[in-house]
């Protein structure tokens, strides 16, 4: 029977793979449901995200309409070319077969000429295809016809870009004068003249004289508008143009020479200026991130983007008038470059040296470049920057000649052997291929009639393109067009049959978001008048003026409608120099507090668009009409559609209508117009309304139920039964995360069912965003370029300079005494006074906030101070006013040449903190905040509308683990490599922190004022915070004994905390890992492999005809994959060695044929009987030992290894990076490794039978190896063994020297069936099944 519990709280850790969970009572010990202690942890492989299937779907159409474009081309040409050589079409169609007989072969000796002409004749004639399209343009003999399809069918094939479609462009170059001339006509607008009058033909010359190095003509550029007063921009400007990485911000701000930038710059996750390069290979990515970081600038970017390509058709053409000229000059010349490095290297190499760099496929060599698949080598090219570099590098060490100054000549014009194919080409427009086009047809129209009556629909074929909006036309459920459509949709005939007017609406619909609060409603766009309203008003409910005082409502209003609606973009020194001008209040920009950055970053830039482009004839009446056009302007990216629904609303001009047009804004806002203007409060305002009349937020107005908007904007009173997967189709994240949550809400349903009850209260933490963000930038090359910066400034210091440029470029500097030495520019933080790189063993690193009263330990509050300093400031709370107004100009300067953060330059000159301030570091330290978590939580309340629900951040359970670690307790380290447990333990403490919150700490403010107290006392008797308090104001109160309630009742003892401690220590977890179903996975792998691969067992490629062909001629795929297995009655049988019953993968591929009967007939005989499916992930005893199923012959393991709690710091050590390991901790390496493989050893003799002759290998190595070892081969072979013996699919090689062999990977398996328990498990592992046999 169920025992029935009242109160209790469920812990919940929400990771990316897996799920924590655990059940405590109101003494912090663990509930007993089923028998067992309630706490587990629950696995599961990360689900896909739409991408990739999505990039797989996009391939297969773009493919399938190009052979379908070439099968319509076929039809046009074919009574021409079929009329020269009926079986022409034939040959194409098997010239990817071997020459033979039969049916996988081709008969003729030839793939595309028989006869008269031969193969070996055509390419004798024209190398290259563009040797053939050239001959046709100009050709005035009448022409093979075969010749004509094969150069359509080029074109055809590989149209071009349609970036400019509908546009003309000129190959001569007007085309980007006109682009410099709208760039600068746009910046103009924006408010910078570079006074480019008279100047764009010249610069247009600049940019595109490839007989001159790219940053010459970049410096030419640059002097074109010495007299301009923007040569710093135009450097940024300029250099984007020629495909220089720049900064994003420098490149949309035009600041002139005189100004000082007013605001930050566009930054990552990481502080680092964000960048781009148009001839990035991650460009095209990227860019929707780059327009929505500069919204407002979005036009000039894209403007900035259509010269540089303005400039790549420049590279493309090399000065000739058609593609096919440009092209065949590329063969040409890279001939006769290639010739002049032969002629140089063989007269000063060996013949080693030479045949490795024309003919070897390892480092940067000639074959890698071309990628010649006939030396063996055709993928990871290498660039010819890369080759240019190495190349340059050899010459240097040779004699002169006149083909080395050719050669390295050429290479500084970056047109060192050029390629016909290479990403260059992706530059090319889809107009340039219509030239040739055009003039083929023409040429050879007077010899072929049939070219003149079908020229229109050839050359569809190439300018057509399906407009994204109309999406997947007939039977594509991924679709969205419901019209039907009769006979087939050609390129000539699309309009006739397509109604996109219709699938442009139902697009719309598709790509709109929904609102967070209504899900049925559509969000605002992130770019609307309304929404960014919003936006700025939250934000300037939430500045408060010298820490303490909100913003007057009546200043408040005002500033919103004269200073937000006025400019794009508020700065602090925007809103102190406003507030000193209109209502003489003397504040100062580090008075100004609440806000993010050091500027507003909502800005109102939609409304000064419009206002600007309407020019005085904006009209407040509409507003609905305006907020239409600004969802027209993010839904559609072609620009001819934005034009089209801007003119059908009747309200703008033509210019108008184009001015608009050109905008391009992207992203959703989170809520919808209902949210914000519908939904009324008591007193009838809407939220905007309100938010404007008062100084109080969003979330303030949503959950004030005085204001009357929480039982509408909260779904309150909203509750469901059950969960079910349907509410979360809603939620606005990946798929990664709805499955996790989606585990997380089942696991919790499961808790209360065996309970009895609801929760009184449930606990989250979240961890997606900390475990999945890894910095990849290097901290060394930030500084260089924030040197650089201040190279003549008189706070810079040469000694630091120095030592920073003898650090590797790509160094992350993990040493934070050098780092923060570098970043203070060789000072102490609290009096300046110089600090040699020397001094630095003798100097400390200090907490701005001490760690009394935060856990806060980023470099955002520590600072380089020398010991003296550090004993003056002792651990007091806030700083000396004597060291703010010295030092106040020195971290000023940090501050605006970006060497420290906003959060540390405030923190710096805070001087006093009252309650407000230490209740925000416990809410803090407390409850996360992060969208995932709220999202979490507010399904679990309308599950659970009587319990309460909270969120814990991840970072509080981490300072515990370290905390209680240090003091030796046992199972506060994480050891993630060790075993699985740690999720439930991170559940564990989430729900003890949760329920310590607000049980035993009811009345925060005393007990913090009383702590704090005793700390300061501390602290300044010592000079110095004690180890014991680094844990800040929540860990401290944890250390706090007994604590009593209004009722008398005791909530917090040393008894509860003892509890906690005895629970870490236990090891009983339930580990559960969730079966797998790949029903719908790929058939098999992707690749392809030759007849020659050294691949066994090929899936072969299917014929026309569906029949497969032979793999020995031409390949196939590999690794087949299963949907499933299904344990197999194979009937009687004869011999020792039969196996009556077996486990058998049924493949996808038959899974979905519904041929599982069918196919293990073929594999065990007609008289085999499926007993019962199994499915990837079964738990099973398995000779002994605990197992997953993994495949028809491959298991992993599945238990979990525990060790002694003696042994957990010494796999701690080890888990830490090599270069962050202490002479001590590498002192008990030493000592420990050994005994700690003897106890490794005796837990595998016990628990882990299948690993036994690994055991024997590791006591082999203990007795004669081990001695011998350096220490950081002894960590490397802990680190080792523990994969071994990790639940899941580790495996290893052991070196060589210590006797080699792969170990973890169970492969090879025989699984018998009737041989094995099998053991069914429910999401909690609470419930439990074991079956032995069939």
């Amino acid at each position: 029977m169920t025992k029935f519990y009242k109160r209790f709280t469920i812990g919940v850790d929400l990771g990316t793979g897996s799920v924590g969970y655990a059940v405590i009572d109101g003494e912090y010990k663990l509930v007993k449901l089923k028998g067992k202690h309630a706490w587990g942890s629950v696995l599961f492989d990360n689900a896909q995200t739409a991408k990739t299937r999505r990039l797989f779907r996009s391939a297969r159409r773009r493919f399938a309409r190009r052979r379908e474009r070439i099968r319509l081309l076929q039809s046009l040409l074919a009574p021409i070319a079929e009329e020269r050589d009926p079986g022409f079409f034939v040959r194409l169609k098997d010239s990817a077969l071997v020459c033979g007989e039969g049916t996988f072969f081709r008969s003729n000796k030839y793939n595309l000429f028989n006869g008269d002409v031969t193969d070996k004749d055509y390419f004798a004639k024209y190398p290259t295809i563009y040797h053939l399209r050239r001959y046709l343009m100009t050709a005035t003999e009448k022409a093979d016809p075969r010749l004509i399809y094969l150069a359509i069918h080029h074109i055809v094939k590989y149209r071009g870009h349609f970036l400019a479609e509908g546009q003309s462009i000129d190959a001569g170059g007007n085309n980007l004068e006109g682009s410099l001339v709208r760039f600068f006509e746009e910046l103009v607008n924006v408010g910078a003249d570079l006074h480019y009058i008279g100047k764009t033909e010249k610069l247009a010359q600049i940019l595109k004289d490839k007989a001159k190095p790219r940053a010459v003509r970049l410096t030419e550029a640059i002097g074109l508008f010495a007299d301009s007063g923007y040569t710093k921009y135009a450097k940024s400007a300029f250099g984007a143009m020629l495909g220089y990485t720049v900064g994003l911000s420098d490149a949309v701000d035009a600041v002139a020479d005189t100004e000082e930038r007013t605001e930050g710059k566009i930054s990552d996750d990481n502080g680092k200026d964000v960048k781009f390069c148009f001839s990035a290979a991650d460009y095209d990515e990227n860019e929707e991130g780059y327009l929505g970081a500069i919204e407002d600038r979005s036009a000039l970017f894209l403007l900035m983007k259509e010269v540089y390509t303005a400039v790549m058709y420049d590279v493309i053409l090399r000065g000739k008038k058609t593609i096919s000229e440009a092209m065949t000059d590329r063969w040409e010349k890279h001939g006769k470059d290639l010739k002049a490095l032969k002629t140089v290297f063989a007269a000063n190499m060996t013949k080693e040296q030479y045949k490795a760099f024309f003919s070897g496929t390892k480092d940067v060599n000639y074959v890698r470049y071309i990628g010649d698949k006939s030396k063996g080598w055709f993928k990871d090219r290498v660039s010819a920057e890369d080759l240019g570099k190495q190349v340059k590098k050899l010459l240097e060490e040779m004699p002169d000649s006149a083909e080395k100054s050719y050669c390295l000549s050429e290479i500084d014009k970056e047109d060192f052997l050029p390629l016909i194919n290479s990403t260059v080409n992706s530059y090319i427009p889809y107009q340039f291929n219509e030239k040739e086009l055009t003039a083929i047809i023409d040429g050879q129209s007077k010899y072929y009639p049939q070219l003149a009556q079908e020229k229109d629909k050839i050359v569809s074929l190439l300018t057509f393109r399906r407009p994204y909006y109309v999406g997947p036309l007939k039977g594509d459920k991924f679709g969205w067009c419901e019209q039907q459509i009769d006979g087939l949709v050609t390129p000539w005939n699309f309009t006739d049959k397509v109604d996109t007017d219709i699938l442009a609406e139902k697009f719309i619909t598709r790509m709109t978001s929904k609102c967070s609060v209504f899900n049925d409603e559509d969000a605002l766009p992130r770019n609307s008048i309304v929404y960014q309203a919003f936006a700025v008003l939250n934000e300037l409910n939430k500045i408060k003026l010298k820490d303490r005082d909100p913003l007057p409502v009546e200043w408040k209003k005002e500033m919103f409608l004269t200073l937000c609606c006025a400019k794009r973009k508020v700065s602090k020194k925007d809103i102190a120099v406003y507030l000193r001008r209109k209502y003489n209040e003397p504040i100062g920009v580090d008075e100004i507090t609440g806000m993010a950055e050091d500027r507003l970053t909502a800005t109102m830039s939609a409304l000064c668009d419009f206002r600007s482009i309407l020019d005085g004839n904006f009209d407040k009446t509409k507003l609905d009409a305006y907020e239409e056009s600004f969802r027209i302007l993010t839904v559609f990216e072609d620009k001819d559609m934005r034009t089209k629904r801007l003119q059908r609303q009747n309200i703008y001009t033509d210019e108008q209508v184009k001015r608009l047009a050109s905008l391009r804004y992207t992203g959703w806002g989170s809520f919808s117009r209902r949210a914000l203007t519908e939904v009324r409060g008591r007193d009838g305002k809407n939220v905007l309304e309100t938010m404007y009349d008062t100084d109080m937020n969003f979330n303030e107005i949503r959950f004030d139920k005085e204001l009357g908007f929480a039982e509408e904007l909260n779904g309150e009173g909203e509750v469901i039964d059950k969960f079910s997967y349907d509410e979360l189709k809603d939620l606005r994240c990946s798929p990664i995360v709805k499955q996790s949550v989606w585990n997380a809400m089942r696991i919790v349903e499961e808790l209360c069912e065996l309970a009895g009850n609801d929760p009184e209260a449930i606990y989250l933490e979240t961890t997606f965003e900390e475990r999945n963000k890894k910095s990849t930038s290097s901290r060394v090359q930030n500084l260089l370029d924030l040197y650089k910066s201040i190279k003549n400034d008189t706070y810079f210091n040469k000694e630091c300079e120095a030592n920073l440029k003898k650090l590797d470029k790509r160094d992350r500097l993990d040493d934070d005494k050098v780092f923060l030495w570098l970043l203070q520019l060789g000072r102490c933080m609290y009096t300046g006074d110089p600090i040699s790189f020397q001094d630095l063993p003798n100097c400390q690193i200090d907490h701005i906030v001490p760690r009394s009263v935060t856990p806060n330990d980023s470099l955002s509050n520590r600072v380089l101070v020398t010991t003296s300093a550090n004993q003056i400031k002792g651990g007091r709370l806030g700083m000396d006013p004597g060291i703010v107004r010295n030092m106040l100009p020195f971290w000023e300067f940090l501050y605006g040449k970006r060497f420290i953060d906003s959060k540390k330059f405030y923190a710096l000159q805070k001087t006093q903190y009252g309650e407000e301030d230490l209740k925000g570091f416990i809410n803090r330290q407390l409850v996360d905040t992060s969208y995932i978590n709220r999202l979490v939580r507010e399904l679990l309340q309308k599950r659970f509308p009587n319990t309460h629900i909270g969120g814990i951040r991840q970072s509080l359970n981490h300072a515990m683990r370290v905390k209680y670690a240090e003091q030796g307790k046992a199972g506060f380290y994480k050891i993630r490599g060790l075993n699985d447990m740690h999720h439930a333990k991170d559940a564990y403490l989430t729900a003890v922190m949760g329920q310590f919150r607000d049980k035993g700490c009811p009345s925060w403010g005393s007990i913090c004022k009383m702590y704090l107290s005793e700390r300061t006392d501390v602290d300044a008797q010592n000079g110095k915070e004690e180890e014991k308090a680094r844990n800040g104001i929540v860990l401290g109160l944890f250390e706090r004994h007994q604590n009593i309630n209004r009722d008398g009742e005791v909530v917090w003892d040393k008894p509860f905390r003892d509890n906690v401690f005895e629970t870490m220590a236990t090891n009983d977890c339930i580990v559960v890992k969730r079966l797998k179903r790949k029903a719908k996975s790929a058939f098999y792998d992707q690749t392809l492999y030759g007849p020659g691969s050294a691949k066994k067992n090929l899936i072969p490629q299917k014929y026309r005809n569906g029949e497969p062909m032979p793999t020995e001629i031409y390949g196939g795929y590999s690794n087949e994959n299963d949907a499933y297995y299904v344990a197999v009655d194979c009937g009687e049988g004869k011999g020792k060695r039969y196996n009556r019953y077996r486990l058998i993968g049924i493949p996808v591929v038959v899974h979905q044929a519904r041929n599982i009967d069918g196919y293990i007939g073929t594999v065990c005989g007609q008289n085999a009987k499926v007993l019962f499916p199994v499915y990837k992930y079964q738990l099973i005893e398995f000779n002994g030992q605990k197992c997953y199923i993994a495949g028809d012959s491959e298991v992993q393991n599945a238990t979990q290894l525990i060790v002694d709690p003696q042994y957990e710091k010494l796999l701690w050590i080890c888990s830490k990076e090599e270069n962050r390991i202490s002479p001590k901790e590498i002192e008990k390496i030493v000592e420990q490794t050994p005994r700690f493989i003897e106890h490794y050893c005796s837990k595998i003799d016990k628990f882990f039978p299948e690993f036994a002759k690994f055991a024997s290998v590791l006591r082999n190595i203990a007795a004669e190896k081990l001695d011998d070892m350096e220490w950081g081969a002894k960590r490397k072979l802990i680190n080792d063994m523990l994969v071994v013996t990790q639940a899941g699919a580790g495996r290893i090689d052991l070196d060589k020297k210590l006797g080699g062999g792969s170990y973890g990977r169970l492969s090879g398996k025989t699984i018998l069936p009737d041989k094995v328990k099998w053991i069914d498990r429910s999401i909690t592992g609470l419930h439990e099944r074991v079956r032995k046999g069939v």
